[in-house]
């Protein structure tokens, strides 16, 4: 019996001879603004600034540039440094909404370096350093009580060594434990508190891949909190986020469905000359550069045609 199959090829991301789907699309918009407004103008016209998770996307972000009539090769795209979000043990630590002693002028991210934070023994005050820096350590136990460790050394170790005292490193959470503190130092001390710079994207993501610039970041003049592209070499710079530059935005790629009717004398009712023909469909596709092509078969019953010759 001939029977007639609807095939339905759903495409998403047709990439050519691409090692894999294309999921976004970039659009460079000529159009100087600062990193707020692009992320404004960005999720008004499209869906987010730019997002490179890999080095595959950051070859597909500089060809989608190839062409483009512009007059500067710089671009914001969506990855930032949120200067407000740390970690306290166990718990996000958001500057302005938690307890904070910070001494005056800080946290000033020197460098783009000093992501650690020690307690000075004496004003009991905050200050974010490198943690490569030695300071003492305390650590704190379940009860809450501080456990004073005069030996010096980076904040890692530090961690490391209340870790496997079955303790943590000593973290703050309000003026009195604060001043509990204090009260045990001999000297400066490491604090928990920490953060991870350029950790997160506009649009939400974790950020992992990064192609700096050799010297780069650098947080020059202490306020370079979000980052550009050039066009030409992929290279990013960290850059004070009140700057007027072009914007490299983002969207989703698009899926489309296209209907086919075949006619056949195979069984369409067996799930295994069902799974064979998507198999050597796909193949085909693929052999002509085609991926990023999802097939499902829906089998219509009950017509009993034959192809005409």
């Amino acid at each position: 019996m001939w029977k007639n199959i609807l095939l339905f090829l759903s495409l998403s991301g047709l990439v050519g001879h691409h090692a894999s789907p294309i999921t976004k699309l970039y659009h460079f918009v000529d159009q100087k603004m600062t990193w707020t407004d692009a992320q404004r103008h960005c999720r008004e016209h499209f869906d987010d600034m730019a997002t490179v998770v890999n080095r595959e996307e950051l070859k597909q972000l500089q060809e989608s540039m190839i062409g483009s009539d512009n007059d500067d090769d710089s671009m914001w795209i969506g990855l930032y440094d949120d200067i407000t979000r740390w970690s306290n043990y166990n718990q996000t630590y958001i500057m302005g909404q938690h307890y904070g002693n910070w001494a005056p002028g800080e946290p000033n991210l020197g460098a783009a370096e000093e992501i650690c934070t020690k307690i000075n023994q004496s004003t009991g005050q905050w200050m974010d350093v490198q943690c490569s820096n030695p300071n003492q350590v305390v650590c704190i136990n379940d009860e809450g009580d501080y456990i004073y460790v005069p030996d010096q050394m980076t904040w890692h170790k530090a961690l490391e060594l209340c870790k496997s005292n079955n303790t943590q490193l000593a973290s703050v959470r309000d003026a009195s434990e604060n001043t509990k503190l204090v009260a045990v130092l001999e000297s400066d001390a490491w604090l928990w508190l920490h953060r991870r710079p350029w950790s997160r994207w506009s649009d939400g993501r974790g950020a992992s891949y990064f192609n700096w610039k050799t010297g780069e970041p650098n947080n020059s003049g202490n306020n370079e909190h979000c980052i550009f592209l050039r066009f030409n070499t992929g290279l990013y710079y960290d850059y004070n986020c009140g700057s007027l530059l072009n914007v490299a935005c983002q969207q989703r790629a698009k899926t489309s469905t296209f209907k086919l009717k075949i006619s056949s004398e195979a069984n369409l009712m067996d799930p295994e000359v069902q799974r064979q023909f998507v198999e050597q469909l796909s193949a085909k596709l693929a052999k002509e550069g085609v991926t990023g092509v999802k097939l499902h078969l829906v089998l219509k019953e009950g017509q009993d045609q034959r192809p005409q010759k």
